[in-house]
């Protein structure tokens, strides 16, 4: 199997980059008998290519077509470097490849090397914070070489021979039986924490592979263990989480307010209630969805999340207007559409009493919604 690794680094690493070569070669040999096959990319494999377009877009095109990204900055980073980056994560966002990983190099910096150009590597950082994205750390060859290793054997043990068996399937029914038989044993009480993680890798390659139906069914059975489990196994419950992110990531149109929903559902009724994640899944559903089909339970968990959220409240003190306003906006709309049966079902479940105090704090009678 090839895996193609692209390297982007500025200049001032042209040693790394050197060594990072030989490491590669190196690393060729030692996992020959895995059937395994690093390519490695970088600009100076580009330097006798004609293009129309010129090097740099050729240079951008390999970023987006590896793999793995691998980055390694110092002092700076340069234009073509951070268009490198660019390329690299947006192929990511639109398909979760190629896995891309950064290194800063920590080294004794003299004052003589310090000049303008110190100010793209602090905005590149900033830029990575923002993406929830965070560097490693490597102070010379010999440790990224290292932290390197280790996370290759870790990916080729799971992501990439997981994605290599998986395009073995000869047709579509054969990846629909697969997507659904895997969502099945995620949401079995008797799968394990660690084979949870790895069907978890697998399914994020199947259900790319999916038919619409093989979709909904998957759906379909993660709404099913996310509403019986809500109240009596919330750890088993929280299992549809990851397959709710799968079909979101799934679904490039972003039409289907139903997985936002449910995922927001999931996120605030776990354990440890996510509810800013929560809140903003909502959101989303809502947005989607608009006013042509209503679904007024999203705006019910959404006044609840925006309560749980709310600093004043959890210190005990009625809401600022602004919050105070919204809640009482979603819980009309809510109560609009379901009348008064909103009544008993905010006294009926636990989680939903939350609101009877939030009434008392906020002097809200529930007649008058």
């Amino acid at each position: 199997m090839d895996i193609t690794i692209f390297l982007a680094s500025s200049s001032e690493l042209k040693d790394d980059r050197a060594e990072f070569t030989n490491f590669i070669a190196l690393l060729n040999e030692s996992w020959r008998d895995r059937n395994i096959h690093f390519i490695l990319n970088k600009w100076e494999n580009f330097i006798d290519v004609m293009s129309k377009d010129g090097l740099q877009e050729e240079y951008n095109k390999a970023a987006e077509g590896c793999d793995i990204f691998v980055m390694l900055f110092f002092t700076k980073v340069g234009k073509y470097t951070s268009e490198e980056f660019e390329a690299a994560y947006k192929r990511f966002k639109s398909n979760e490849k190629p896995l891309i990983f950064t290194f800063f190099k920590e080294d004794i910096i003299y004052t003589s090397q310090i000049n303008d150009q110190l100010t793209t590597l602090l905005e590149f950082k900033k830029k990575l914070v923002e993406l929830e994205h965070y560097p490693t750390i490597y102070k010379n060859m010999g440790d990224l070489q290292w932290q390197l290793t280790w996370k290759l054997e870790e990916l080729c043990n799971k992501r990439f021979l997981i994605s290599n068996n998986i395009k073995k399937l000869s047709n579509r029914a054969e990846i629909d039986s697969r997507t659904i038989e895997n969502v099945c044993k995620l949401l079995s009480p008797q799968t394990d924490d660690r084979t949870i993680e790895e069907l978890v890798v697998q399914l994020q390659e199947l259900i790319r592979l999916a038919s619409d139906f093989a979709k909904t069914a998957v759906f379909q059975l993660a709404k099913v263990n996310r509403r019986s489990n809500r109240n009596t196994d919330r750890i088993l419950m929280a299992r549809s989480i990851p397959i709710f992110e799968v079909l979101i990531n799934s679904n490039k149109r972003k039409d289907k307010h139903y997985y936002f929903g449910q995922l927001a559902y999931a996120l605030k009724d776990k354990d440890d209630g996510d509810y800013e994640n929560a809140l903003e899944n909502f959101n989303i559903a809502i947005d989607i969805r608009d006013n042509f089909e209503p679904e007024y339970f999203y705006e019910f968990n959404r006044a609840i999340c925006k309560v749980q959220n709310d600093s004043n409240f959890k210190s005990g003190a009625s809401s600022d207007v602004i919050i105070r306003n919204q809640i009482l906006q979603d819980l009309k709309y809510s109560k609009s559409g379901l009348g008064v049966k909103l009544e008993k079902i905010i006294e009926d479940e636990t989680d939903n009493r939350v609101l009877i105090k939030w009434f008392k704090l906020n002097s809200v009678d529930f007649n008058t919604l």
